[in-house]
């Protein structure tokens, strides 16, 4: 039996505006988003969609949940709906490219979270920094895009924003190459450091390249973060060994999986 846990969450928060022709019964609906929508961007553990309206089409995302634990510990953190909205505010605040907030709400029963939705507007004709890079772009293009990149990450980092699952499916290229950060529910906005932002950098993947061109990516790529960051440091070379981490952890948790 759940109890009241009362640690100063409200029981509804709202924010943002809702396009007059959307009901708010229905986009905390999953089953009515799973209904509407014209695109389904995510399933599993949360349903991320987009949903026309007459101003426009928006994206849904509906929170879900990956274990109970997530759940049970609900009363003592803010939604994930919430962090996304604090986040993208932040980044926008800090020039930082993300799609534009629209609405976010969280209902809570008993202080546990029930609902939570965040709703940004929808970029047009766009695709994953993955994607884009698997169509083996031109050079030129790479090194556009790679120099916006840096911009941006140099930005949200001074800002003391950290987006925490910095994967290259998680940044979004429109029609003109801008940058988009999204999925910003892991996020935080701590006092900068120099380990954070290397944490931060490490799940960034500049390929699939040759070697060569790979190394010539990942250099360029630094070298433009470098130019804008507050630290002074070989970022480079902090990358690569932050990289080799994760990897030898990886390595760890696949044999300990194997073991069970």
């Amino acid at each position: 039996m759940a109890l009241n846990l009362g640690v100063g969450f409200p029981s509804i928060l709202e924010v943002g505006t809702l396009p007059t022709d959307l009901d708010k019964a229905n986009i905390i609906d999953i089953n009515w988003l799973k209904e509407k929508n014209s695109k389904v961007f995510d399933t599993n553990p949360n349903f991320v969609c987009e949903v026309p309206s007459l101003s426009g089409n928006y994206v849904v995302k509906w929170f879900g949940w990956r274990s109970p634990f997530h759940y049970y510990i609900s009363p003592f953190i803010k939604s994930r709906a919430q962090v996304s909205w604090d986040i993208a505010n932040a980044m926008k605040d800090s020039g930082v490219g993300t799609p534009n907030t629209v609405f976010m709400c969280t209902f809570r029963e008993k202080g546990y979270i029930k609902e939570n939705v965040f709703i940004t507007t929808a970029i047009h004709n766009h695709q994953t920094l993955r994607a884009w890079l698997r169509s083996y772009p031109d050079e030129d293009n790479v090194k556009i895009v790679l120099s916006k990149l840096a911009d941006n990450l140099s930005r949200m980092h001074n800002a003391g924003i950290f987006h925490n699952d910095l994967t290259i499916g998680n940044i979004l290229l429109d029609d003109e190459l801008e940058i988009y950060l999204v999925d910003l529910n892991r996020g935080e906005q701590i006092a900068p450091k120099t380990n954070k932002c290397l944490k931060d950098l490490s799940k960034l993947f500049f390929g699939p390249a040759e070697k060569n061109e790979l190394d010539n990516r990942i250099s360029f790529f630094f070298k433009e973060y470098g130019k804008y960051i507050q630290f002074n440091l070989d970022w480079e070379s902090g990358y690569q060994k932050e990289r080799a981490k994760r990897d030898k952890i990886k390595k760890i948790k696949r044999r300990i999986k194997l073991l069970f």
